[in-house]
């Protein structure tokens, strides 16, 4: 009995760290792609900036502004 207790908590161990590692790669793998996505559009960014496709400025990217109460 003691035996089946002991194996049983094994196991459990092995799965809880088993979880932890995947979690760990995904997490690893979703940093990384974000890493490139930014990167990629870094680079886009400057591209369309040199060729005159982008324009710069302060308050461009705004439609209209809060009115406070």
């Amino acid at each position: 009995l003691g035996l089946v207790i002991a194996d049983r908590k094994v196991v459990e161990m092995h799965q809880f760290f088993k979880d932890l590692s995947n979690i760990f790669s995904i997490a690893s793998a979703f940093s990384k792609q974000h890493n490139e996505l930014q990167r990629a559009q870094a680079s886009e960014i400057t591209c369309l900036l040199s060729i005159n496709k982008l324009a710069t400025g302060i308050g461009t990217n705004q439609i209209d502004t809060l009115q406070l109460p």
